[in-house]
């Protein structure tokens, strides 16, 4: 192999050297890279020939594109990047520089640049002159701070310089910005642990009390082994600003997002051969080996007082041949073998993995053109490619004999050091949060309920990345901290394999819900179920209801005996199991971010959901248990006619009643549900009841229900709760104020909307999606535009207190109730609702027909009228009524019905005569009130309609026989 004409040294002089090279070739690359053929920078040079692989490789599904990264180079599936968008991105790629992480370690960003130099990984070139050469596109780079093994088997610090390819100058235009992802190979991470430990799982189970091994090999520098295409190399520059040299890259990036697509198809069939080796039958590996098995440690056996583990029974067929098997994960090929006695199988593992990868790299030569280092990592294969019973593979360590898999203790230490260090500080930054997440994500591919707590922090590292300084940790994220420090500690104890495995359940539950309880029961004959006590309905949702009772099944279980440590549970509702809704509910609760940079999420929903799943999890990891993660459709849901029902113990039930506190009554949660196959006292094949009926005995209309008429089809007809007037304390209403009305029947007034209806508590204003919306204190209805024509009035109502006939817990309801509907807005009337799933207004007729209903279902001789006498109108008249017989002051009743006369006194009967005592004592009351601010007024003040405007007809009523007053106003009104 003949030196390349390119120099390949860290210096300016070898850069000039390059750029003279280049310019050779006119500024072509690919003419360029094609000269080089029979040297380091030609495609394919880390590897064997394609004549010679092609025999061994040619059946292999990846080989076509494994050849044709031998022959042309990777090239990236890149969207075309317009000429004047490259030109601008340059520029300011070489005035903004590399990251801040490279610019604060100069010295050590120069030593890493070097190696890749000096390997051939890169071509060092004049940044002043990069502009020249067509094409390139330059990126920032930054240094990133890791760990590795030595040749010892020591932990040691390693820094790893990282390509910015995803860094945008302009939106879009970065690399892997403009990457077509369809065109890659697909790549699927975190499923290699995985299928480790369901294999070893299964061989223990196949052959108990018999050692398993396991190997360890690392490919060197993997990604620096493949050739980039000219087209690809282009587009892949870095630079040093403190030495004026650019790097063009000629070999995969630490950076690119094709990058591991690519690798993988070299590494991924190398796995295959690996296993086609340790398999064959014909194979000898005293007499064919790898020239590196010499450097492979002796087998390393436990002490003999370990015991063995068992193997449990799996709910897949796992294939387990003694002989082992090799996995692959990106570039750590990791095999394990079945130790059976008189077979050479340890030998066969240790030695399988390297004579794949002898088979497809190209040996060292004696004298390389340019630096070159094996194929397979020489210190890794030193510290561990030994085989071993008990071994570090992705970063967890495996013991083989007793199936148990653990943390690192010096990893989990780190990690646990590190959450302990920003719950004391109250605060992190993007790069630590994210650090931090990345092991979390590694932790969650064993214990998958980690990934349900990531929600949030995922969120606050959104934020943290906006700010330059260090972001506060709101208390939500703070409890998911301290819940991933324990279950990192719990990960360092380690963890029964059989838990991780896809176990066949040996214990199942069938569990279900509605509004009013929840109950289930297992295989085992005994069942549960509580009735949720009316103060306590809907407030959660059918579903959060449905995964409390999947919890529930399990905490009983364990309380009774029933579960014991290492069972795999099967706690299912009718359509989901317990891990999947915990999946499910990992919603990004979008927080609000006030100005000084404060994350303030929705505190109920939040805590709610968060509450649970941290039961939940605790719940299985602490006792040790497996959950089963598929769902199994039931046969019509079908209740076993055997199980004996028994009674939650307190404890369950305080869990349960202190969760359904934290949320608020839902209004849209009381419709009609669905019925289920669920009865009781009935055989299977007869069953009609509901439910409802499984919990409250009975399917029979109540009294209330057979009282008012066609109560029992809600569907096609407004529901009451639906009505914008709930209760007769907030009805001091025009019907076309909060109704829509005939032409006929409208006057100058406006009906009211969802930004007129203000809540405020302490003087504060709450907006109306805050869950304690109906704890305010005070609800204030702001009138547009009236009857006598005054604009912007406003009308304040203090909260009754009663748990029904309150008029700020109406009007809460009715914006909530509206607000939860889609595409509604302030400008949204009160009128709106939904019916059959289509949004549409009550109207003064459907008012009127519910009144004259209720009269005729209650009978005249009970109330005293008949059903013609009511209309829309009455509500107003019984509200005036209602107050003057509760003492309400006349001019209180005047202003809060914004009468402008005594009008409404007709609507007062002889009741009024009760009403002169106690007048002195009332007197003397000292009670506390509050201002609340008066809406902005949208209208001029010039407007002549305005009250005590001088061109007001009224005005010039209200300034009487004052003569002063009078010159001051003009002739005639211009508003009567």
């Amino acid at each position: 192999m003949r030196k390349p004409e390119f120099t390949f040294e860290l210096t300016r002089e070898a850069a000039e050297k390059n750029f003279l090279v280049l310019r050779r070739y006119g500024f072509d690359l690919e003419k360029a890279l094609s000269a080089h053929q029979g040297t380091p920078l030609e495609y394919g040079s880390e590897f064997r020939t394609v004549p010679e692989l092609e025999p061994l490789l040619m059946l292999h599904p990846l080989w076509p594109h494994m050849k044709s990264i031998l022959h042309e180079g990777s090239l990236f599936p890149l969207a075309e990047l317009d000429e004047d968008t490259r030109t601008a991105d340059l520029e300011e790629a070489l005035v903004r520089g590399n990251h801040k992480g490279a610019k604060d370690k100069p010295v050590l960003l120069k030593k890493l640049f070097g190696k890749d130099v000096t390997h051939g990984y890169t071509v060092p070139l004049p940044l002043d002159k990069l502009t020249r050469i067509p094409g390139v596109v330059i990126a920032p780079v930054n240094i990133q701070a890791q760990n590795t093994i030595n040749e010892f088997g020591q932990i040691i610090a390693k820094d790893r310089l990282t390509h910015d390819q995803s860094f945008d100058f302009t939106p879009g235009s970065s690399v892997n910005s403009r990457v077509i992802e369809e065109e890659l190979l697909p790549v699927r991470y975190g499923h290699c642990i995985k299928r480790i430990i369901n294999w070893l799982v299964a061989a223990r189970r196949k052959y108990p009390n018999i050692k398993i091994f396991g190997c360890k090999v690392d490919w060197k520098s993997a990604y620096r082994r493949v050739h980039l295409a000219w087209q690809t190399a282009l587009q892949t520059c870095t630079q040093l600003p403190e030495e004026d040299i650019a790097f063009l890259a000629l070999r995969l990036t630490f950076g690119g997002s094709p990058c591991p697509a690519e690798w993988c198809t070299i590494s991924e069939l190398a796995t295959d051969l690996a296993n086609a080796i340790l398999h064959h039958p014909d194979w000898v590996p005293s007499e064919l080996f790898s020239p590196l098995i010499d450097s492979v440690p002796a087998r390393v056996d436990l002490p003999d007082e370990v015991p063995f583990g068992v193997g449990k029974e799996l709910v897949v067929d796992v294939p387990v041949n003694s002989r082992g098997t090799s996995d692959i994960f990106v570039d750590d090929i990791l095999a394990n073998t079945v130790d059976l006695p008189g077979s050479d199988n340890v030998e066969r593992c240790a030695g399988a993995t390297l004579l794949s990868i002898h088979t497809i790299a190209r040996p060292l030569l004696a004298q390389e053109p340019i630096p070159r280092e094996s194929m397979a990592a020489l210190d890794k294969l030193l510290a561990e490619a030994g085989p071993e019973e008990r071994k570090i593979m992705l970063g967890w360590v495996l013991n083989f004999r007793s199936l148990i898999i653990s943390l690192p203790e010096n990893k989990a230490t780190a990690w646990s050091n590190e959450i302990s260090e920003m719950l004391e500080e109250g605060k992190t930054q993007s790069k630590r949060l994210e650090r931090n997440i990345g092991r979390f994500v590694n932790i969650g591919m064993i214990l998958p309920y980690v990934h349900h707590f990531l929600a949030r922090l995922r969120t606050l590292l959104k934020h943290a990345k906006k700010r330059r300084s260090a972001i506060p940790i709101p208390p939500p994220v703070r409890e998911d901290l301290m819940l991933m420090d324990k279950i990192i500690m719990r990960a360092k104890n380690g963890i029964d394999m059989n838990n991780l495995a896809y176990r066949l359940p040996n214990i199942v539950f069938r569990n279900d819900s509605c509004p009013f309880g929840l109950g289930g029961y297992n295989v085992r004959s005994t069942g549960w179920r509580w009735i949720i006590p009316p103060e306590l309905r809907f407030r959660a949702t059918n579903n959060l209801l449905e995964h409390l009772a999947n919890i529930v099944s399990i905490k009983l279980g364990l309380l009774d005996g029933s579960i014991s440590k290492g069972d795999c549970v099967l706690s299912m509702s009718d359509s989901i199991v317990s891990t999947s809704w915990l999946r499910k509910s990992n919603f990004d609760e979008e927080p609000d971010v006030l100005e000084d940079g404060t994350v303030k999420m929705d505190p109920l929903q939040a805590e709610v959901r968060a509450t649970v799943a941290r039961e939940h999890a605790l719940t299985m990891m602490e006792n040790e248990i497996c959950e089963f993660a598929q769902w199994f459709p039931g046969i019509h849901n079908e209740v076993s006619e055997h199980f004996k029902i028994v009674q939650l113990p307190n404890e369950i039930v305080a869990w349960l009643t202190s969760v359904l506190q934290m949320l608020p009554v839902r209004e849209q949660l009381r419709e009609q549900h669905t019925r289920t196959k669920i009865g009781r006292g009935t055989p299977p094949s007869t069953r009609t009841g509901s439910l409802h009926d499984f919990y409250l005995g009975s399917s029979e209309p109540t009294e209330m229900q057979t009282l008012l008429p066609n109560s029992r089809k809600p569907s096609q007809h407004v529901s009451s709760k639906s009505l914008p007037i709930p209760t007769k304390q907030n009805s001091n209403e025009q019907s076309c104020e909060y109704l829509k009305v005939p032409q006929a029947e409208k006057r100058r007034t406006d009906i009211i909307r969802l930004g007129d209806i203000r809540f405020y508590h302490e003087g504060t204003l709450i907006p109306h999606g805050h869950p304690l919306l109906d704890r305010a204190e005070v609800v204030s209805i702001t009138f547009r535009k009236q009857k006598k024509d005054e604009k912007y009035d406003t009308v304040n109502q203090l909260a009754s207190g009663d748990a029904v006939l309150c008029p700020l817990k109406a009007w809460a309801a009715l914006v909530r109730r509206i607000r939860g509907y889609p595409g509604t807005s302030d400008d949204t009337p009160v009128s709106t609702v939904l019916v059959n799933g289509q949004i549409t207004q009550v109207t003064s007729k459907i008012l009127v027909d519910a009144l004259e209903g209720a009269i005729e279902a209650v009978g005249r001789d009970r109330i005293g009228i008949q059903k013609g006498e009511v209309g829309t109108h009455s509500i107003r008249s019984g509200a005036a009524m209602a107050m003057y017989l509760g003492e309400v002051p006349v001019y209180t009743i005047m202003m809060l019905g914004r009468w402008s006369s005594d009008a409404f006194l007709r609507y007062i009967r002889k009741q009024v005569e009760q009403f002169s005592h106690n007048v002195s004592k009332k007197m003397i009351i000292h009670q506390f009130h509050r201002h609340v601010p008066q809406i902005d007024r949208t209208i001029s003040r010039h407007d002549p309609r305005q009250r005590n405007h001088p061109q007001n007809e009224q005005t010039r009523v209200n300034v009487g026989s004052d003569v002063s007053r009078r010159m001051r106003l003009a002739a005639l009104p211009l508003y009567r």
